[in-house]
């Protein structure tokens, strides 16, 4: 069996992006999906990486970021977030799977007529079950004995796209901390960003922090960025905000900062 889960994944990891979210629980592939105004439908898979059989449970979710990236799950979404729910359909809602079995989840966009122009967002949710013998024996079990059992739910973005929309990501200043930069980021626009960061100093790679999300309706985030140890008084570091989106690697901005 576990040869066999082994070649399921080699195929998995083939077959897919190279974006995917591992979780104890469960693996997803791709991370992000964007669904632009040619396309109505996307597909999404999940692979079952334990050695016992689990059913997962699948929902939309509505996620915010702060001003520092972190996530945390809304009960009171925006209107684009509650739309997005509304306009996007998928199935199956619950699936069990073996060890090293793939579901795939399909996704259709319904958009009414009077649509406004710009981007609706959502999170897919997938989240693992509690066994239903594990509960049987806890249950009937009379003696003392704690059994903790972690259940990870994971989540990705689901992004609409309706008609045109645009994004800028800009650096409004960085600040050096012994070995870790902070940058200062503006979005302006009516999208979401995906960018990568690279820093160089002398032409060499002296940081980077790839495939970082800035959500709408945000317009500020702070993003740490490591260094390596190699940089000396006056050198002069270089800073590249890239897009990440559909392999097009073009600048959103750049910056030079001098090492004092």
């Amino acid at each position: 069996m576990k040869i066999k889960t082994a070649l399921i994944f080699i195929l998995f990891f083939s077959s897919a992006s190279n974006c995917f979210c591992w979780e104890k629980n469960v693996l997803i592939s791709p991370l992000r999906i964007v669904i632009d105004n040619n396309k109505r439908t996307e597909t999404a898979k999940i692979i079952n990486p334990g050695d016992s059989k689990t059913t997962y449970r699948i929902s939309l979710v509505s996620i915010d970021s702060d001003i520092y990236g972190v996530q945390k799950e809304n009960n009171n979404p925006l209107v684009t977030q509650s739309k997005a729910i509304e306009i996007l359909k998928f199935s199956p809602k619950k699936t069990t799977l073996l060890p090293g079995e793939i579901q795939t989840i399909r996704f259709f966009v319904k958009k009414p007529f009077d649509l406004e122009p710009g981007e609706y967002r959502t999170h897919l949710k997938i989240s693992p079950l509690p066994d239903i013998e594990t509960k049987e024996e806890a249950k009937n079990d009379k003696g003392l004995n704690i059994k903790l059992h972690y259940l990870i739910s994971a989540t990705i973005p689901i992004i609409i796209r309706h008609k045109s929309t645009f994004v800028s990501v800009n650096i409004e200043k960085a600040e050096i901390n012994k070995n870790i930069i902070n940058l200062y980021l503006s979005r302006t626009g009516t999208a979401s960003a995906l960018f990568d960061v690279e820093i160089l100093n002398k032409n060499e790679i002296a940081g980077q922090r790839n495939r970082n999300a800035f959500y709408t309706p945000n317009t500020s985030l702070i993003l740490p960025v490591e260094l390596k140890n190699n940089f000396q008084k006056n050198d002069v570091l270089e800073i590249f905000i890239k897009n990440a989106e559909n392999n097009d690697r073009f600048i959103y901005d750049a910056m030079k900062l001098n090492i004092f």
